[in-house]
């Protein structure tokens, strides 16, 4: 579905379009988001890794337009609720960093694998809830 495997058999149709040949950057630009199973990036803020997946609408001549970056990241990080001073799984944010990255990005289908895989029964359920608001 993300381009990650070739398809063998079957029929991929994604919004009446055949999606047979998928590749990562079909999938993204189909409105594909992937939330994998490990989601720690080393050296980013919070900030970089929820607009990674755009970084076409936030730059021009490859200069960062920062302000509407960071404008877009602290409406998700209210939205949310991440706490972008605590990186630590059981919090969620990563989980959340990932999710506000691809829907932020326009994505309207979601591929999770193991999307609580990590956290706390409480953080677990409040996980689930902001996906099915979704």
């Amino acid at each position: 579905m993300f381009g990650m495997l070739t398809l063998v058999s079957g029929a991929v149709t994604i919004k009446g379009d055949s999606a047979r040949a998928l590749t990562q950057q079909r999938a993204v630009a189909r409105g594909i988001g992937y939330v994998p199973r490990e989601r720690e990036v080393e050296g980013m803020t919070v900030v970089e890794r929820m607009t990674l997946s755009q970084m076409g609408r936030y730059s021009t001549a490859g200069v960062l337009r920062v302000g509407q970056e960071r404008a877009l990241a602290c409406d998700w990080i209210g939205w949310l609720s991440i706490k972008a001073y605590c990186e630590l799984a059981d919090c969620g944010n990563p989980q959340k960093v990932v999710l506000a990255k691809w829907r932020s990005g326009g994505s309207d289908i979601m591929l999770l694998d193991h999307p609580t895989r990590g956290l706390d029964i409480r953080a677990e359920e409040h996980f689930y809830e902001m996906i099915r608001d979704m």
